[in-house]
């Protein structure tokens, strides 16, 4: 169990941001409001920092509910994975299609991380921490040792994190269960902060963004990516007819019991700038990335037919924007404080 004084110096107390101390063999206390959290011992600690202050708020979709337990039992069937395409293979999602979206979305982040000296790095709704080990391994590449820190409302996911983290040997990485509305950090801790399809799922996200604005260093930059409500509306009316015929004959039929279990609205352009600016935020680049359908479609084609499809939409994404920017599956964003 870690010390009092080993409690990493950028840690508070997520509701009202006071300092903690170790008051029992796992448990911290703010010493401001006294509320108590729970930690787990390990190579890599996780503090158990979450607190949820507006439970009953319905958030952008009042249509959409939200339930911590079955969100819980999704990562749980998932299991450990250290890569986008194991997860996406536990949903039945090619190969294929992993490796097109990675490249346009995690790879396109990556490419707009600018390394440097002493920089620490936040991931929001960090899952397993592959998206994490992506950047470190383009700090190292360039010499540098960034201090790593990941936080997820999933605590088998911070689990998965810091198995990874164990793994790779990054012993002082900083592993949060928390809520991105409510960060357990203090202000201006971080140089860089990555928040990667993962605001679709927050019930206020303004409230998160606010939250990764302040804990941003002034001179840092926020990385953000997201599904685009445009075009998955564009491709389905597109694709209906066809899907209808494959589901016919495949006989599919939807389970009447399955549920996401987590807040999911994507976005459209226009509303996702104005939350973003609106946030205290301002946008340095927005990009329209990844021409195809949501890989849900691929799950009906055959799977001779999935690489040649994949490589069509290869050719139209790297010819056809942005004239086709509503068929773009993903917004990929740099902003910085305003």
């Amino acid at each position: 169990m870690t010390k009092t004084q080993d409690i990493p110096e950028i840690l508070t107390c997520p509701k009202c941001k006071g300092p903690l101390q170790e008051i029992g063999e796992a448990v911290l206390s703010c010493s401001v409001c006294t509320l108590q959290f729970p930690t787990r011992a390990g190579a890599v600690p996780i503090y158990g920092l979450y607190i949820d202050e507006n439970p009953e708020d319905v958030g952008r979709d009042p249509d959409q509910k939200w339930n911590m337990d079955e969100f819980e039992e999704g990562y749980k069937f998932t299991g450990y994975h250290e890569s986008g395409a194991q997860f996406d293979h536990c949903l039945g999602f090619p190969s294929e299609v992993s490796d097109f979206l990675y490249k346009r979305v995690k790879d396109r982040l990556v490419e707009m991380v600018e390394p440097g000296e002493g920089h620490r790095i936040l991931d929001v709704g960090c899952g397993a921490g592959y998206f994490l080990m992506l950047i470190w391994d383009k700090y190292q590449s360039m010499g540098f040792r960034p201090k790593l820190a990941g936080t997820d409302i999933s605590m088998y996911q911070v689990s998965y994190m810091t198995q990874r983290m164990e793994k790779e040997g990054i012993l002082d990485a900083v592993a949060t269960h928390g809520n991105g509305e409510y960060l357990p950090y203090a202000d201006n801790s971080f140089d860089l902060i990555t928040c990667s399809e993962v605001i679709e799922h927050v019930r206020n996200p303004g409230r998160a963004l606010a939250e990764m604005r302040r804990v941003l260093k002034p001179s840092g930059t926020l990385l953000l990516s997201t599904p685009s409500m445009q075009a998955q509306k564009t491709w389905s009316a597109i694709l209906s007819p066809f899907a209808a015929i494959v589901k016919t004959l495949k006989g599919y039929k939807p389970d009447p019991n399955a549920t996401l279990g987590g807040y999911d609205v994507p976005w459209y352009p226009k509303d996702f700038k104005q939350t973003i600016e609106t946030s205290g935020l301002k946008i340095l680049d927005f990009e329209y990335n990844a021409i195809i359908p949501h890989p849900w479609h691929f799950k009906f084609l055959p799977t001779f037919l999935v690489k040649p499809t994949v490589k069509f939409f290869e050719i139209a994404d790297a010819i056809g924007k942005p004239l086709l920017n509503s068929l773009a599956l993903h917004f990929v964003t740099r902003v910085v404080k305003a």
